[in-house]
């Protein structure tokens, strides 16, 4: 499934949510419909997480060898780093509270940016 299909089917379900947010009791989906609510919830994080690593690992291409496992650390460095600054909490909260799939993929693509700048330096140093 390309990027643009990915995101609206996120958008799809997360309008779901929304609506089951809005509609349904807190309650009711703790208790009546917990298990197709919690399904859901689930079925979201799934796609934020499949659509994030898609656009994380966007055209990386890295060879098996002491160059490549050195950028494949900086680039795993440079992610929790991002993790540890609260980024995980931020989709969550974007997700699950704002329902807003857009400012979680400008998310993604931000730390995109930064992946890039690493595999640059690898690509220059592979090419020498």
């Amino acid at each position: 499934m390309d990027l643009k299909n990915q995101v609206d089917e996120l958008k799809r379900l997360v309008e779901k949510l929304k609506r089951n947010d809005s509609n349904v009791s807190k309650e009711d989906l703790m208790t009546k419909y917990k298990k197709p609510y919690m399904e859901l919830k689930n079925e979201i994080k799934k796609k934020v997480d499949e659509l994030t690593d898609e656009i994380l690992i966007e055209g990386l291409l890295i060879v098996k060898d002491e160059r490549g496992y050195k950028c494949l650390e900086d680039i795993s460095q440079f992610v929790e780093k991002k993790k540890d600054e609260g980024i995980i909490r931020q989709c969550s909260d974007l997700i699950f509270k704002k329902y807003d799939v857009d400012k979680v993929v400008e998310l993604a693509k931000d730390v995109k940016t930064g992946i890039d700048k690493i595999y640059s330096k690898y690509l220059e140093e592979v090419e020498q």
